[in-house]
């Protein structure tokens, strides 16, 4: 039996290989996608993803207008990790994978500190053992875009990191 895993699928270039890692490591992957009005056009992208790799099912939840409208990426995939992971508990799937890697928004330090926070998260209130998997997140710009290539993919354009102020538990309880 496949195991299954739950692939935030956003329609971007990182979402979309990522969804393909999934499957070439022998998972049948669910996909899981927010519809975000001003952004619909990475839903349809996401749809194509879907479509080409032949996911088991992609589950798209609807969000109103201003619903994460100027969100960075790390309120989108705390907001849409919500979701997976009481997905993954009714599929009895044991991991969750999403394409996050750094980003002129945040460093790669940045993004370790806060997956580990909400990983602590998962453990402390799901029911079944779960596991965030990032396959991007160590990966140097070259290496994700040559593995890319290996499913025909083009990643956009890299920004350069820029360092971040506060770490991330700091911006929660700072006052």
């Amino acid at each position: 039996m496949q195991r299954k895993a739950v692939v935030l699928l956003s329609g971007g270039g990182h979402s979309g290989l990522c969804l393909h890692l999934a499957r070439s490591q022998g998972y049948l992957p669910y996909a899981l996608s927010l519809d975000i009005p001003k952004r619909h056009f990475q839903l349809d992208s996401a749809q194509q993803f879907a479509r080409d790799v032949g996911v088991a099912e992609h589950q798209v939840i609807a969000m109103n207008e201003n619903s994460l409208s100027d969100s960075k990426a790390l309120t989108y995939y705390s907001s849409v990790l919500s979701f997976a992971v009481n997905w993954a508990q009714e599929l009895s799937a044991q991991d969750i994978f999403i394409g996050l890697h750094p980003s002129a928004e945040h460093t790669l330090e940045y993004m370790v500190e806060w997956l580990q926070s909400y990983q602590e998260l998962i453990n402390l209130s799901a029911t079944t053992a779960i596991r965030i998997q990032t396959p991007l997140l160590f990966m140097s710009d070259k290496k994700r875009e040559q593995t890319a290539q290996q499913f025909n993919l083009t990643l956009p354009v890299a920004e350069p990191v820029k360092p971040q102020k506060k770490k991330f538990i700091q911006r929660i309880f700072s006052e």
